[in-house]
């Protein structure tokens, strides 16, 4: 037990360290941020007449906050002292790395939460003193948040990898690693299509038939095509986007601390 608390005052430290190092640019770069979404929604009184949020603002700025600065987590310190310091911080590895992905996860996206509710309750009094009908709270607020860091932690797992595996330009490497990965997803995946589903190929109204049954069924929901077009059942599929989504998350994150003991070492 005493070695279980010794190791959580550490990392309590840790993350205060962090805070104080990467806070203050981090609260600046999301007020700056909030602060254009305050001014575009005033604007929008004007030309929409009020126009109401959906909440896509809120999840777009922080998935790209968050992919920015995380990304930039450890390569902005290569190559200066204070990256020296951090190596040789009295703690263990894994230790910082929670630390990290602490602040940069869910400190980041608590950060984002509550400067888009201050947004919106600003947003909310100054059309009442305007006399105009402002922007209110989107529906289902607290499911908008959770949702928002369900997608968010992917995000900030591969770009904390990326930042620690990639001495330079991590941010665009990353990118670029998952342009050529997404080509070559989608031309094996035609390929294997083409092979898998030959004679539906070969006979173009059997194929136009499945196609368009397959749509009505489906619609523009993914899932509901994987269940149209394999049978699946949805609470197989619930399972397995979740199984999946953990996985990645805790194997970035496990790689990007097995990258950070290597560099130690």
């Amino acid at each position: 037990m005493n070695m279980v608390r010794q190791s959580l005052q550490r990392i309590a430290r840790l993350i205060g360290l962090e805070i104080g190092e990467n806070g203050k640019k981090a609260l600046i770069s999301a007020l700056g941020i909030f602060g254009i979404f305050i001014a575009l929604s005033m604007v929008s009184w004007l030309v929409d007449n009020g126009r109401q949020v959906d909440g896509a603002e809120y999840t777009l700025f922080t998935l790209i906050f968050g992919l920015v600065l995380t990304g930039s987590s450890f390569t902005r310190q290569r190559g200066s002292a204070s990256h020296m310091e951090y190596l040789l911080r009295p703690a263990f590895s894994f230790e910082k790395m929670l630390s990290k992905i602490a602040v940069t996860a869910l400190g980041y996206w608590l950060l984002m939460s509550l400067l888009y509710i201050a947004s919106l309750v600003i947003l909310y009094f100054a059309a009442l003193i305007i006399g105009v009908e402002g922007t209110h709270f989107p529906s289902q607020f607290g499911k908008l948040l959770l949702d928002t860091l369900y997608l968010y932690l992917p995000v900030n797992a591969l770009f904390l990898f990326g930042s620690v595996y990639f001495e330079k330009n991590s941010i665009g490497k990353v990118l670029l690693s998952l342009a050529v990965f997404a080509i070559a997803l989608v031309v094996v995946s035609g390929l294997a299509g083409r092979v898998i589903f030959a004679q539906y190929f070969q006979n173009p109204d059997i194929f136009n038939q499945v196609q368009n049954e397959i749509a009505r069924q489906s619609g523009d929901d993914p899932e509901q095509f994987f269940i149209a077009l394999f049978g699946f059942s949805p609470v197989l599929i619930f399972t397995l986007r979740h199984l999946l989504t953990a996985l990645w998350i805790i194997g970035l994150w496990t790689l990007s601390w097995l990258r950070l003991r290597e560099t130690e070492a």
